[in-house]
């Protein structure tokens, strides 16, 4: 009776010899605390004990979060911290923040008569993130939701045909037909008619009726819902 536990004993360390997993099994369930190879894998992935796992999954992490900028600063890709920050101040701009946007941008572009408020008052940082954004053109918000932080009277825009605005330009329905900086045109890209153009094409109909028509200078003479809201 005595040579039982010696001869379980033998068997249990054959087993274990055998195969690692299989032998692993075995001991578990003989001896309590014994890991199983699944929780040991587990265990690895989770504790990351390799500096080349580390390396990897950082690479991948920092690749993720760069896909889900679409714009970055030409600065701040460059790593120009000094251009426009101060040297003994890094957390403020050198001189006023419209002064520090025009190092690079053009000031006569942003210096019509007609100019929008934001531009106006040197608030460039209004409407753009200064070093990336997660929209075009470094605005803060998509589309619409910019613009109706101030233009609340346009909130509306349920009949606007907006696949076709971003199809036109990507960046916002509203700079489909506006200029946001300034324009002589009541801030419109280009003259009134041209604008409604990008969309309305000329029908393929030659009656005098229709001639005269499409060539009236202001579609706005007798299309006055111009922003296609929505009626109440």
């Amino acid at each position: 009776m005595k040579k039982w536990p010696v001869l379980i004993f033998l068997i249990v360390i054959i087993l274990n010899g055998c195969a690692g997993t299989n032998g692993r099994k075995w001991l578990s369930f003989f001896i309590d605390g014994v890991p199983a190879e699944e929780e040991l894998r587990k265990e690895k992935e989770k504790s990351h004990s390799s500096s080349e796992d580390i390396a990897d999954i950082v690479k991948k992490m920092k690749q993720k979060e760069e896909e889900k900028w679409q714009s970055r600063h030409v600065p701040w890709k460059q790593q120009w911290c000094n251009a426009c920050h101060k040297d003994d101040k890094p957390m403020t701009i050198g001189p006023a923040l419209a002064e520090t946007c025009f190092q690079c941008h053009d000031k006569e572009s942003f210096s019509g008569e007609e100019r929008h408020w934001p531009v106006k008052m040197g608030m460039c940082g209004f409407c753009h993130e200064p070093h990336r954004s997660k929209e075009k053109k470094l605005l803060k918000k998509a589309d619409i939701d910019l613009c109706v932080q101030c233009h609340m009277d346009k909130k509306d825009f349920s009949h606007f045909p907006a696949e076709k605005a971003k199809e036109l330009n990507q960046a916002g329905i509203c700079l489909t037909c506006h200029e946001p900086h300034n324009k002589e045109e009541k801030f419109l890209k280009m003259a009134e008619k041209e604008v409604c153009m990008q969309c309305h094409k000329p029908a393929p109909d030659d009656t005098p009726q229709k001639q005269a028509m499409w060539n009236f200078p202001q579609c706005v003479a007798c299309h006055n819902d111009i922003h296609h809201l929505t009626k109440k």
